[in-house]
């Protein structure tokens, strides 16, 4: 499968779910799309810009707010 937002390969794995965000406007990312990661890491968003995470395990789980 193409990654949806940066046209490389996507790797299996889910992003793990952020518990913090970044105080930098822009922060830098490392990556732009998981081939540009090592072995089975994913470009996830960490927080604080886009890095090569290890991929989290068990069942992906939807969010929804209802406002």
């Amino acid at each position: 499968r193409r990654h949806p937002l940066h046209g490389g390969r996507m790797k299996l794995g889910t992003c793990p779910v952020i518990s913090m965000r970044c105080k930098m406007l822009n922060p830098p990312n490392h990556c732009q799309s998981d081939s540009q990661c090592a072995g089975a890491e994913k470009c996830c968003d960490t927080g604080c810009g886009l890095g090569c995470v290890l991929t989290q395990k068990g069942t992906c789980l939807i969010v929804y707010s209802l406002r």
